[in-house]
Formats: C-alpha cells, structure tokens, sequence
C-alpha cells in the first residue's frame, strides 16, 4: 500500500492540503462583503429617519457596493485557481511505495476540484477567542462555491431591496425594514464565507432572527405574526440537528 506524503512549498505545512493563505486582496479581504450591509444596518436605525428615502438608499448602496466586491471576488477566485504553477501556490505530493518494498517513486500531481481544475481554498482568520486552553477563529474562506454564492446572495438581495422601495413605500416602519434587510443580507453573506462551523452557527441564527423580524414586519395583523412565529419555530427545531452536528 503506498503511503501518500504531502508537502507545500510558499504555505503553511500548519494548513490542510488545498487550503492557503496568500491570494488576490479581493480574497484575503472578503470579509469587507459583508461588512458593508452591516454598517448599513447601524447607519440606516440611527440616521435613517433623517434622510429623503428613509434609509433605503444607504442599503442599497451598501448592497451595489457589496455585489461588485463579489464580482471582483469572483474573478480574483477564477485568476487564483488557474494561476497554481505561481508564487500564489505549489503543492507537491510524493507516492512511495511501502518499505516492504522498498521503491521509491516521485509523482507531481496538482490538488483538483474533479474538473482538472485546482481547488485551493483562501482562508485569512484571527483569534476570537480562547477556552479551557483552546483557541477559537473567526475569519474567512473563500473557494468556488463561496465565490458564486457571494454573487447570487448579492445580486438577490439588492434585487429585493430595491423591489422592496415600493413594496413597503409610505408603512411607517419603512426604516425598521430597511435596517433588518440590510442586517439579513449581511448575515447570509456572512454565513457564505464563514471559516469555521461555530461562525456559520452565529451567522445562521442571525439569519433565523432577522427572518422572524421580517416575516412578522406587520405584526397586527395576527396572520403575520402567527407566520413569523411558525418560521422562528421550525428554524429552530432544525437548529438542533445543526447543534449536534456542531458538538461532533
């Protein structure tokens, strides 16, 4: 049985194979995607009020910004995952023949994602915090799928903030709206990049809470509110699968 040994030259040997830290400055810093509908968020519940669209234009901007972010994301993944023979990465993985054998035998193979393709993943972290002696990160990682989910949920949600413009035009919550839309936004793109399933668990229940908030936005109506109620239920019983897939 041949024993697969597997070193990486310009990355960390700390790093699972097809996992780096250098890339374009698009994905080392990704996380300013969802940064941006959070500030929205904060800005549009303390200055909303005060502006001639209620707030709606900050989110939407927020959100313009966001999708071209991802746009260049996008094609800094594509440039990234064709670019391997660069300083970027070069992995090199030595087959040897077991020692019963005593045959050595050197093969140069690239780390692919099935469509000859390499599938090198960009992951940037920082400590979050630290229990019992372990240390827990926050960060992102970026690869094929992140980088096409970034588009769709920008795209998405910018489609329905504008949509929304109208939808909710003369409510006076319409600031209120704004905020969680841009807060929701903010957490699906968070929970598209997350590095680590305990931050895809925060970002997830972000995701569930402003759900709720939105589905009941016109809680009078006990149709809404039973509605908003339903979905916060049923999240949260599939919640407790994601919790024991967590603890494993």
């Amino acid at each position: 049985m041949d024993t697969i040994l597997i070193f990486a030259t310009s990355v960390s040997i700390d790093l699972p194979l097809g996992i780096t830290e250098n890339g374009n400055w698009f994905l080392r810093n990704v996380w300013l995607i969802p940064l941006l509908p959070a500030v929205s968020f904060f800005a549009i519940l303390f200055f909303g009020k005060r502006l001639p669209r209620g707030g709606s234009e900050l989110g939407i901007a927020a959100l313009g910004i966001a999708f071209l972010l991802s746009v260049c994301t996008g094609f800094a993944w594509m440039n990234h995952r064709d670019d391997y023979h660069g300083s970027e990465i070069h992995r090199e993985v030595i087959s040897a023949n077991s020692t019963t054998h005593g045959d050595h035998v050197d093969h140069h193979e690239e780390h692919t994602d099935g469509h000859g393709h390499p599938s090198i993943a960009v992951v940037n972290t920082v400590k979050w915090f630290e229990a019992g002696g372990v240390e827990f990160t926050a960060g992102t990682l970026v690869d094929g799928p992140a980088a096409m989910m970034l588009l769709v949920v920008t795209i998405v949600s910018l489609l329905v903030h504008v949509y929304s413009t109208d939808y909710v035009a003369g409510d006076r919550r319409y600031t209120h709206f704004f905020a969680f839309l841009s807060l929701f936004s903010s957490s699906m793109l968070l929970l598209v990049i997350s590095e680590n399933t305990l931050q895809l668990l925060v970002s997830w229940e972000l995701v569930g809470v402003c759900s709720f908030v939105l589905i009941g936005h016109w809680w009078e109506e006990k149709e809404n509110s039973d509605a908003a109620l339903k979905a916060f239920l049923t999240n949260r019983v599939g919640d407790m699968g994601l919790l024991v897939g967590v603890s494993i």
